[in-house]
């Protein structure tokens, strides 16, 4: 993934060592996203990963970078995970049983919540940062179209881009008000998100985009 220069790493850790300490800084960084990720700073993630201010400048630029390696490592994830589902949506005897036997899967890991929740201030403050999010989303939109696809869906390009770049937009909503609730109730949460994103999907599929456009009057 291609990013602006002021959010590459500096260097590329090529020795055991090396790679040890550059997660080390991660980890350090989203350690600190627990307390205040505004606050965060470069002398604050060396200071929690036990490292002179120097040596993380020697694989980081600044904190932004941090930021976006946490963010590409959870997006790298999300993606493979999405390109699983797409492999296993080709093999699915029918899109019923693929998206309703698999809705706790294909709608993402409660997991994912609160690194999305987190990483929301720091992502939305910075410029570059927004526009390698974007990156990542475009590419994560494409592989649902893809999925859906697959699955059998005749929406044009267009209104079917639309309506997954909705679901993935309310999923990082959903994510941000899971974080801020306890188990028991982001577990509920899911839930009905689950329900809400199956539904709008599978008028995606099970509804001809004449037939929409007709009942709708688009």
């Amino acid at each position: 993934m291609n990013a602006t220069p002021t959010l590459q790493p500096r260097k590329q850790p090529s020795q055991q060592r090396a790679e040890q300490r550059v997660a080390d800084i991660i980890a350090a960084y989203r350690r600190l996203l627990d307390s205040e990720a505004r606050s965060i700073t470069t002398n604050r993630v060396a200071k929690e990963a036990g490292i002179p201010v120097s040596s993380l400048y020697q694989y980081f630029p600044n904190k932004e970078a941090i930021a976006y390696a946490v963010y590409r490592e959870w997006a790298e994830e999300a993606l493979a995970e999405l390109r699983n589902r797409r492999e296993a949506a080709r093999h699915a005897s029918s899109w019923f049983e693929f998206l309703m036997g698999n809705a706790s899967e294909f709608f993402g890991r409660s997991s994912s919540a609160k690194i999305v929740h987190q990483l929301s201030p720091v992502m939305d403050a910075s410029p570059e940062l927004k526009k390698a999010q974007r990156t990542y989303l475009a590419q994560m939109n494409a592989i649902v179209c893809d999925t859906m696809r697959i699955l059998g869906s005749d929406w044009p390009d267009e209104p079917l881009a639309n309506i997954v770049s909705l679901i993935i937009e309310l999923n990082t909503t959903t994510f941000r008000h899971m974080a801020r609730q306890n188990a028991a109730a982001a577990v509920e949460t899911q839930r009905h998100w689950q329900a809400a994103a199956r539904a709008i999907l599978q008028r995606c599929l099970e509804t001809p985009y004449a037939a929409f456009k007709s009942e709708t009057g688009v």
